[in-house]
């Protein structure tokens, strides 16, 4: 809050809007920035999180995702 000069109740606002359109994932304290998908002109409807991932899961992710494609 400090950071963005935002009060609680805009930064939680702010937030929302963010996870919504799939650019962050949020469980608190942390915070996921997600990646850009610029293949398409429709932006995508990105599974909701329930836990953040490890590094280990990211690339196990990735590497499925690759071998599938």
């Amino acid at each position: 809050m400090k950071r963005l000069s935002m009060d609680l109740l805009t930064l939680d606002k702010a937030r929302e809007n963010l996870i919504h359109i799939g650019l962050i994932a949020w469980q608190k304290p942390l915070y996921q920035v997600l990646s850009l998908d610029f293949s398409s002109q429709q932006p995508s409807k990105r599974p909701v999180m329930n836990r953040p991932l490890s590094l280990g899961d990211i690339f196990k992710q990735a590497t499925e995702r690759t071998s599938h494609d």
